[in-house]
């Protein structure tokens, strides 16, 4: 289960082990400028400095790319992936609204590869924000 409580504890621990509060060489362990603080997604790249460059749907503060948060309980679940099984029966279609927080990869349509990326970081073979 991907909890997003992950993000903060990880920088928290950063901060035990050297000894000091997170400073801006730790900021943006996904390389994109952006403090880690700041970021609406840790662990995947927005735009150079720029929070907005990615998306956040559903507003909770979490970029598409690694919330898959889908009924906003805290936690990546069988709900959650039910949910968006339910959308992918009938193929691969384009997103709008809200269901566009189910776009992973930014592309503005519901595929395969969503669903894949869901799956790994679900099972914890990839965090979504890799």
């Amino acid at each position: 289960m991907f909890s997003r409580s992950t993000f903060g504890l990880a920088a928290l621990a950063t901060a035990l082990v050297l000894g000091s509060a997170p400073t801006a060489s730790l900021a943006g362990v996904d390389g994109d400028g952006v403090p880690d603080a700041l970021d609406n997604c840790p662990l995947t790249p927005n735009g150079p400095g720029n929070v907005s460059d990615q998306v956040d749907t559903d507003g909770d503060g979490y970029g598409n790319a690694c919330d898959a948060d889908y009924n906003g309980d805290g936690a990546t679940t069988t709900i959650d992936y039910t949910e968006l099984l339910t959308l992918l029966v009938n193929g691969e279609i384009a997103l709008t609204g809200p269901d566009l927080e189910k776009d992973h990869d930014g592309d503005g349509y519901l595929t395969l590869g969503d669903l894949s990326y869901f799956e790994q970081a679900f099972t914890g073979l990839r965090n979504l924000g890799e």
